[in-house]
């Protein structure tokens, strides 16, 4: 996963910064419990936290199924194309723009796909052809 979306660690960290931002200390404990409380309600769904010494939020993971799916798929894919083309920067950031972009419709999903198919000369690869006919069990798409 992380040759295909980039710097794990870095991502990790913008978005903890942004969690700050917008949480703000005092909200740590209520988002927390939110998704606890999906956790035990939902059994796609999993999360796990980290405090420091002051109880303080120092890390925090969720997912749902939906990203299981993705993630599932994103590493399939580096399998079934080859790791040369999958560490390519185009390819990963085309095939990351169509899979992790929740707000794309249907059709603009299959276009995106078709197209990195397409141009990455894919189209006789049979597990990419499966993988997308099963899309509605990964993507909402």
């Amino acid at each position: 996963m992380r040759t295909i979306v980039g710097g794990f660690e870095e991502v990790c960290k913008n978005y903890k910064r942004e969690i700050n931002l917008f949480i703000n200390e005092y909200d740590a404990e209520m988002m927390v419990g939110n998704l606890m409380k999906k956790k035990e309600h939902l059994p796609d769904f999993s999360c796990e936290y980290f405090i420091d010494n002051d109880n303080f939020l120092v890390g925090l993971f969720w997912s749902d199924g939906e990203s299981k799916g993705k993630y599932q798929v994103l590493n399939g894919v580096c399998f079934k194309v080859g790791v040369t083309l999958c560490n390519t920067t185009d390819f990963k950031q085309r095939i990351c723009d169509i899979v992790w972009i929740d707000s794309l419709s249907p059709d603009e999903f299959k276009e995106g796909w078709h197209s990195v198919i397409e141009d990455f000369d894919l189209t006789n690869n049979n597990w990419l052809a499966d993988i997308f006919e099963l899309r509605e069990s990964w993507i909402p798409a």
